[in-house]
């Protein structure tokens, strides 16, 4: 009973989002130019401005270590930016269609992080250590349960991490955590066998919980992420939890919230806070103002959208894009942003057959897909705020982009 019970409080790995800001930052980096600039990984890169035919003949400027290249192109007004990305387990097509006053960058990464594993023990020399039930342990995207012998082992994508414990408690059948501890700035590129871990009075910090209140329907988290991704769950049985020191201004916590208003059609809200200004008080969290986002379609004969009239409720913020995805079973895609700026009051939209360009001969384009979902954005952000964001949280059905200070609502429909 208490395995599921820690199991709750270290929640589920998410995965670090690939398209737009999961490589890093974007916005744009030359204010008072005329220049649209494109950072990505992809095979293939394509433009499009105003509503002339898609071009192909962009050469890449720069290479950053990390493979990324370059590539610009000069205008202002509305524009398309469509990258073609082959993984070796899927491949598709994502592509922008934005206005240079929302951002003059586009940034994607294709590539998937190299992981690998990290193990060790748990030892606990705190005064308490004889009331703790389990450790939670936490390092980027990973997480595990220490074992009754207090080893843990978990796969964890490479670069700059940090690592965190908290030992858990048992009061009253609830799950109560009792000491935090983090070790910060660890370049790790694994595997490494033997990183244990000692927890003392001195290294571990104490933690204050307060209530988590759940709103009508809604199913609620709050999340710690760190300044190098480590990400925790920080809520368990009803109250969610913060260190009372150890944290820095570059972590964040954010609060979130789901609810599902029919059969295919949730709503979301999330809002993220730096570490110096955490609301260390009880939570509401409810996702129910946020209005359903229904009556789209797809035609999968013809690649077209229609519906997008979508209307945000009077208590959200400004819609800032659409994304609609289709699929194959055997995993293609094509990934449309389409801008409030772009749509500009059009409520359809035809992904465009790229198949003429360069590189984009053998990409699936839209055709007879097996499934398609659209999601919109709202944000107290800007896209340009937006595609600078360089940390993401996956759920269930799309992405947030963590910025502290903001608030954002998310409204998904799945068509088929």
């Amino acid at each position: 009973m208490k395995s599921t019970l820690m199991w709750r409080y270290i929640g589920t790995g998410i995965a670090m989002m690939t398209i737009l800001s999961g490589c890093g930052g974007g916005g744009s980096a030359n204010t008072g130019s005329t220049e649209v600039e494109i950072w990505t990984d992809a095979e293939r890169v394509a433009y499009q401005t105003g509503e002339d035919a898609w071009k192909d003949d962009l050469t890449a400027e720069t290479t950053l270590v990390n493979g990324k290249k370059r590539y610009t192109f000069d205008y202002t007004g509305k524009y398309g930016v469509a990258l073609y990305c082959k993984n070796t387990v899927d491949k598709g097509i994502t592509l922008f269609q934005l206005t240079t006053s929302e951002s003059r960058s586009v940034v994607l990464g294709c590539g998937q992080e190299d992981s690998a594993s990290i193990s060790g023990k748990i030892t606990d020399t705190t005064s308490i250590n004889t009331q703790i039930d389990g450790y939670g342990v936490a390092m980027g995207r990973g997480w595990e349960m220490a074992s009754s012998t207090h080893t843990y082992t978990m796969n964890v994508a490479q670069g700059m991490r940090d690592l965190i414990v908290t030992s858990l408690d048992t009061v009253n059948a609830k799950i109560v955590p009792q000491r935090f501890y983090i070790e910060r700035d660890i370049d790790f590129m694994g595997p490494d066998i033997g990183h244990d871990i000692t927890l003392t009075d001195t290294n571990t910090h104490t933690v204050s919980g307060y209530d988590l209140t759940e709103g009508s329907s809604t199913k609620a988290t709050v999340k710690l992420v760190t300044e190098n991704d480590t990400m925790f769950t920080a809520d368990v049985d009803g109250k969610w939890y913060v260190p009372d020191s150890g944290l820095r201004a570059e972590d964040q916590y954010f609060f979130y919230g789901e609810s599902k208003v029919a059969n295919q059609a949730f709503v979301y809200t999330l809002k993220s806070y730096g570490a110096e200004n955490i609301p260390k008080q009880d939570q509401l969290i409810d996702a129910t103002y946020v209005t359903a986002l229904q009556g789209v379609g797809y035609d999968k004969t013809a690649r077209y959208l229609d519906g997008l009239a979508y209307s945000p409720s009077a208590q959200s913020h400004t819609l800032r894009f659409y994304s609609a995805r289709v699929a194959t079973d055997d995993k293609k895609w094509y990934y449309a942003i389409l801008s409030a700026g772009w749509l500009d009051g059009e409520e359809s939209y035809s992904l465009p057959d790229l198949s003429g360009l360069q590189g984009f001969a053998t990409a699936w384009q839209g055709l007879n897909a097996a499934h398609a979902s659209i999601s919109v954005y709202m944000s107290s952000k800007s896209i340009k705020d937006i595609f600078l964001a360089d940390k993401v949280y996956s759920h269930s059905h799309d992405y947030f982009f963590l910025i502290p200070g903001s608030q954002s609502e998310l409204a998904y429909e799945s068509l088929f």
